[in-house]
């Protein structure tokens, strides 16, 4: 059975093992340990600039302490973060809706530069909406080469949160990001951030019959 499968044939809220497992899949524990070390750098240079700021104003004893105590609030915002992370991508898979879009336009292309160079796959897909044709904006990490105009491609989402996973051939997933989407109204063509994820999820709501 393919994750797809997996996903599809269960009702929300999903079992949560397998949300956990395939959270893991979108956000893997070593792209947290980068973050961790890159967090612990920032966060030890604003506990001695800040230190450095108000140092002569303080006595010895408060001037060795300050820094310490900077450093350990400036760190627990990473937990923090990540822990939202993890709860957000779990949700995704736990309570996430399915939508069939039909690709639009496909495009490779990569993210980056130099050695943080990453393929990605530019899709354009085509939902319809309140009688209206939507055409949201994924980008898909790494070149998928068996995605062509015409197909249909099964994508899951919730509302507030821009990653979603999608389903090439109704297998396993890829990780996607939701941008952008194009909406041709009565003044013409115009472009808006941020709304794709909105529309995917109530898209896939309809699909459902919620």
């Amino acid at each position: 059975m393919t994750e797809y499968d997996t996903l599809r044939t269960q009702v929300t809220p999903r079992d949560p093992r397998d949300a956990r497992r395939l959270a893991r899949r979108l956000d893997p524990i070593g792209g947290f340990l980068l973050y961790g070390f890159l967090w612990i750098y920032v966060s030890v240079a604003v506990a001695v600039f800040a230190a450095r700021a108000v140092g002569s104003v303080l006595s010895s004893t408060e001037s060795m302490v300050l820094p310490l105590a900077l450093f350990v609030l400036a760190y627990m915002a990473f937990p923090i973060w990540v822990w939202r992370r993890i709860r957000s991508a779990r949700r995704l898979f736990r309570d996430g809706t399915f939508v069939d879009a039909t690709v639009d336009k496909v495009r490779h292309s990569y993210m980056g530069r130099g050695r943080w160079r990453t393929p990605v796959t530019l899709v354009n897909l085509q939902v319809t909406l309140d009688g209206k044709e939507r055409y949201p904006g994924l980008s898909l990490f790494g070149h998928i080469e068996r995605l062509e105009r015409g197909d249909v491609l099964p994508v899951l989402s919730v509302p507030g949160y821009r990653y979603c996973a999608a389903f090439p051939g109704r297998g396993e997933l890829v990780v996607a990001q939701q941008h952008l989407f194009s909406d041709q109204g009565d003044g013409g063509p115009s472009r808006r951030r941020g709304a794709a994820h909105a529309l995917i999820a109530r898209r896939g709501d309809e699909h459902l019959g919620r």
